[in-house]
């Protein structure tokens, strides 16, 4: 007589599943069929394998992240660098496409405060939500003395300097970020102006006017001229902007003079020149005012694209046209034309707040990961990565990095890359992710005793009470799926632009399994096959509800709750049109 599965039995056998399938997957099958763009393990043209050999060649110790960031609170990088006396290595995040929470990004400013490297490259903005805790942290510093050390003639920005010291300075920078539009070159491409050939800045000068590059920058572009990459975007920085100035009356030993204070707008601006003045300069020592005149630009940018690039914003006309043949960009989104777009910066933190002597690290920011694929660096297999400079980019940066900390830790974010389902790093991502965050965050690990105490228990005798549905959860009710779970999480947040891509994600799904076609298509497109189904479905109105959240996501645009319900419900009905639960 066949003996029922009770629930207990059920439960062990999904955790079960959940357990062995990273390990099934990985054994049966081959490495060579899962293709994750910007993976070191895909070998593929869109695969980081290349990047990563350049690494070991220069005697780093490559390492994989696979769950989550947080486990960079636990890192002993002495012991996995065989006992050397050696600070923190490298953090590499190429290409990443699954958001990070905010303890990650905590995780994240940590390992930068105890002198850890952390490179992002990143295209669409996914890593914003790391750089928007470092904008904090940058936001703070603008109101501390920062002590700029050796930097010589950029002490004096034109900012306002503490006193008379001119090695220290209010920071300017406030804000950090990813532009989420697309960077279109029309004067500097491969074959397609999505496909920018950047270049490295260039010092010059008009009378009083200079263009001058940042001394940090220089070690990066040695015996570079061309870089390629491909749908990339811009970086963006948030200054406090000298936009006038003023006379103020100063004491001094030799008496009264007469000095120069600026005054400051706060603005958002591309992250590649900061423009300064300079028209005096007091002398300590003689007790005077010299009159200079000087205007100058600083190039904190290592790439730029030229300067008939621009920022396309209307990403709807780009997938409608790939060839980009009638795409146009409009008067505001033309590039600076002096000195193009950034798209690869050094920001330098070996500063020290005034009186503490505390040390961080050095964040590298690039907006187009494409430039370290392996189609651009692997010589051998690629002729691009012969007629470009990608290699000896990558070269540089890898040997500058490496020249301080010899055989370093370098770990590589595998964890939020869009992996493939039958990646053996998804499942087994998924699960330490949550298992990372409960035992490695500083605010949740005291807790997991307590954690693990609660679901030790046997029996839940009330179906009321918690039920335990994984290691790092308790759910109140049968039924709630991690979907669920994430909706009442962004409702909860009011982050209701998230919320609406989760949904629309899941109806995008089930057109793809019913249709076979793409989901990526324009609105009017996807309504179109929708309504080859449902003859007499309102195909106006659902493509105009389509463009409308099209372009919320893409913008991140915040939504009320009210704008929220309404595209819930029809999304709702179209998905039911979509599945045949609903017949128009």
């Amino acid at each position: 007589m066949a003996r029922a599965i009770t629930s207990g039995s059920l439960l062990l056998i999904v955790l079960a599943i959940i357990f062995t399938y990273p390990f099934v997957t990985a054994l049966l099958i081959p490495n060579n069929i899962i293709k994750t763009p910007f993976s070191i393990y895909n070998t593929d043209w869109n695969g980081a394998s290349k990047f990563k050999e350049m690494w070991e060649e220069a005697g780093a110790v490559v390492k994989t992240i696979a769950g989550s960031t947080n486990t960079l609170n636990r890192l002993n990088t002495t012991e996995l660098l065989g006992g050397q006396n050696q600070t923190a290595g490298t953090l590499v995040i190429l290409g990443p496409t699954l958001h990070y929470d905010f303890s990650e990004s905590l995780s994240i400013l940590l390992y930068l405060a105890r002198g850890g490297r952390v490179i992002i490259a990143d295209d669409f903005g996914t890593a914003n939500d790391i750089l928007a805790l470092f904008s904090s942290l940058l936001a703070f510093l603008g109101n501390q003395q920062i002590d700029l050390g050796d930097a010589g003639l950029f002490n004096s920005l034109g900012l306002q300097i503490s006193g008379n010291d001119s090695s220290k300075i209010q920071n300017p920078i406030i804000g950090i970020a990813f532009n989420k539009s697309l960077l279109l070159d029309q004067g500097s491409y491969e074959g397609t102006p999505a496909f920018p050939v950047f270049k490295p800045p260039q010092e010059s000068s008009t009378g009083t006017e200079f263009l001058v590059v940042a001394p940090w920058v220089k070690d990066y572009v040695d015996g570079v001229t061309r870089v390629i990459g491909n749908y990339g975007t811009i970086l963006s920085m948030k200054v406090r902007y000298p936009v006038n100035k003023t006379t103020v009356t100063v004491q001094t030993e030799n008496g009264t003079i007469e000095k120069t204070e600026y005054i400051y707008e706060t603005k958002w601006v591309p992250f590649g020149g900061f423009p300064f003045e300079l028209d005096s300069l007091y002398n300590e020592q003689l007790g005077v005012e010299l009159n200079i005149n000087i205007k100058m630009t600083l190039l904190m940018g290592a790439l730029y694209s030229s300067q008939q690039s621009w920022l396309e914003t209307d990403l709807d006309a780009v997938r409608r046209d790939p060839t980009l043949s009638n795409v146009e960009p409009n008067t505001n989104e033309w590039g600076n034309p002096e000195t193009g777009f950034p798209v690869f910066v050094s920001v330098p933190l070996g500063f020290s707040l005034e009186g503490s002597g505390a040390n961080a690290g050095e964040l590298i920011l690039s907006s187009d990961p494409s430039i370290f694929i392996n189609q651009y660096l692997d010589k051998d297999k690629y002729d691009l990565a012969r007629k470009y400079d990608n290699y000896k980019f990558a070269q540089n940066l890898i040997n500058k990095l490496m020249s301080d900390r010899p055989g370093q830790l370098v770990i590589f974010d595998e964890a939020h890359l869009a992996q493939s389902p039958i990646s053996p790093v998804l499942p087994l991502g998924l699960y330490l992710r949550y298992l990372d965050l409960i035992t490695m965050f500083p605010l949740f690990a005291p807790f997991l005793p307590l954690t693990v105490l609660t679901f030790s228990r046997k029996y839940l005798k009330e179906r009321v009470r918690a039920k335990p549905m994984f290691v790092t959860r308790v759910e109140r009710y049968y039924g709630r799926s991690f979907f669920a779970t994430k909706m009442r999480y962004y409702t909860e947040l009011e982050d209701y632009a998230r919320g609406l891509e989760m949904i629309f994600r899941r109806i995008k799904r089930q057109f793809s399994r019913k249709y076979g076609e793409s989901p990526d298509l324009p609105p009017d497109e996807f309504v179109r096959i929708v309504q080859s189904d449902n003859p007499t479905l309102d195909a106006k109105y659902y493509t105009k509800m389509l463009s409308e959240i099209y372009t919320i996501i893409e913008n991140d645009r915040q939504i009320t709750e009210d704008q929220f319900l309404n595209y819930y419900f029809a999304l709702k009905d179209l998905g039911e049109y979509i599945t045949g639960r609903r017949t128009a």
